[in-house]
């Protein structure tokens, strides 16, 4: 007995430093209204606070899948709180609490009622170059913040900055940052985010530091200038690398001669002569004079202010028409509320992450096969959020018969979701774990490619062989193939019995 206590007490819980135990009852405070995003990984929910009288997003991670991922995938859960508890900036979401139950980790934050940035891009197609210029400087001022607290976010897209009340962008999703080590050389190597916005230096495998949020920043201005992505993503993120070693950069004609300087410079291939941080962009043309920098983050402007009347013109007659017309001199009104935009959501991106393993990604695929897969290019196109593992697998065929994760097809049976019939407001702690499907997301592995014996990974019995150890680098490691083991059947009734088991130590089987 006195050895079971001991061990219970060396057993420590590895989320408990970012999520305390839930002394308090929080998720006993908190009533679901709906939930607010749906995601393979973990879904959100939009909650009101009984006690603050407030409405808030809560993130509600399943602790059995982030455990089968690994310990990657632990440390990144962990790395996600660590992160949002520390920073404090207008434009970025504001952390609010977190705690966890015997199953689930919560992760409450600020609610954002205006939507996504990438429902306006696809009402709009391209913005204005007012809108352009007041949206690019509201994600530098957000990036050169995370600069400075030595944060790279390594996914920055449309789909992670939403509206607030007052119409300014708020970057969320901090599920794939990484806080660097405070050193001018500190480098990361993880490859990670969306193909559409991943800079050359991320995908080529060697080290990258801050410049990669500033390539994406270029992607995100070039995208709502002209309505498409400056490369469209393919499927392998070797190919993307080729693509845009090829690409030149040359800007449509009729382009502002400012606007296109801007885009040059973020999209340059060398990350040492890329414009990284909110002074350098104040010097270029097209911000400098233009628009006050220390106004935006301090929001002294009207969002509305920027929209043009051709941006007018391509808004539906609905409530966000209404709102940007509302702010004309004729109408005069009073400061109003963004509204929340409720449009299709076409060839969304989704964010992926793959621990790139040199000694195994220069012979592999990843295995996206799936008799159904969504339709949309760039869901097909990005890299896996979530570490690719060796796991156990029923068949061969499984690598070419299973959905790719994340794919919304998939996402109705694994994720952990509200029944389909319930009230208003539940407490969150009655939410209850709706998955049916018998695939885990650690059964997604990545398929050795047939011409390559050498480098082919064997199946063992017990599951794909993998070398944990390979480098201290806590983004780079070494998958090997593994030896099977000896499993030798003892016989009781032997006599030789003890000799056996001694020589059997001796040659470490």
């Amino acid at each position: 007995m006195t050895d079971f206590a001991e061990h219970r007490a060396e057993f420590n819980d590895p989320f408990e430093e970012q999520y305390p135990k839930d002394p308090f009852g929080n998720s006993d405070k908190y009533e679901v209204i709906r939930r607010a995003v749906s995601n393979a990984k973990c879904p959100v929910f939009k909650v009101y606070d009984r006690d603050l009288k407030e409405e808030f997003a809560i993130k509600v991670f399943s602790k059995r899948r982030v455990i089968e991922h690994g310990w990657r995938s632990i440390e990144q859960t962990n790395e996600e709180a660590r992160i949002l508890r520390k920073l404090n900036h207008p434009l970025i979401v504001n952390f609010i609490n977190s705690w966890q139950h015997r199953r689930r980790l919560y992760l409450a934050m600020e609610y954002l009622p205006g939507g996504e940035l990438f429902d306006l891009w696809k009402i709009l197609n391209s913005f204005s170059t007012s809108l352009i210029r007041f949206f690019t400087a509201q994600i530098a001022l957000a990036l050169d913040y995370l600069r400075s607290q030595w944060v790279v976010y390594r996914d920055l897209k449309m789909e992670n900055m939403l509206f607030d009340s007052e119409g300014y962008l708020k970057l969320i999703d901090f599920g794939a940052s990484k806080e660097l080590k405070k050193h001018p050389l500190a480098r990361t190597y993880t490859i990670c985010g969306t193909l559409a916005y991943a800079a050359p230096e991320m995908l080529s495998g060697g080290g990258y530091d801050y410049a990669v949020d500033w390539w994406a920043l270029g992607v995100f201005c070039y995208a709502i200038a002209y309505g498409n992505y400056p490369i469209h993503p393919v499927e392998d993120y070797r190919e993307m690398r080729i693509l845009i070693d090829k690409k030149i950069y040359r800007m449509p004609d009729g382009v502002p001669r400012d606007l296109a300087q801007v885009i040059e410079q973020l999209l340059n291939k060398n990350p040492r002569r890329r414009a990284v941080g909110v002074e350098t962009l104040n010097n270029l043309d097209f911000f400098h004079g233009k628009i006050d920098f220390e106004a935006v983050e301090r929001k002294k402007y009207d969002a509305r202010a920027f929209f043009t009347k051709d941006d007018i013109f391509k808004l539906p007659n609905s409530h966000l028409r209404q709102w940007v017309l509302s702010a004309s001199p004729d109408m005069r009104p009073s400061r109003g509320s963004f509204p929340q935009m409720t449009s299709e959501r076409r060839y969304r991106t989704s964010s992926r992450v793959l621990l790139r393993q040199p000694n195994m990604l220069s012979s592999c695929d990843i295995g996206y096969g799936s008799p159904n897969r969504s339709r949309n290019p760039l869901q097909e196109s990005t890299i896996r959020d979530s570490v690719f593992r060796f796991t156990r697998q029923a068949s061969a065929t499984n690598l070419y018969s299973s959905p790719v994760i994340g794919s919304p097809h998939l996402s109705r049976s694994i994720d952990p979701v509200m029944p389909s019939v319930m009230a208003p407001y539940r407490r969150l702690s009655h939410m209850v774990d709706g998955s049916t499907s018998t695939t885990r997301p650690s059964d997604y592995v990545i398929r050795p490619n047939e011409d390559r014996e050498e480098r082919r990974y064997k199946k063992l019995p017990n599951g794909w062989s993998e070398n944990q150890g390979a480098r201290e680098d806590d983004d780079v490691r070494t998958a090997e193939v593994q030896p099977p083991k000896v499993v030798i059947v003892w016989d009781k009734n032997d006599p030789n019995l003890r000799r056996k088991s001694r020589l059997a130590a001796q040659q470490n089987i």
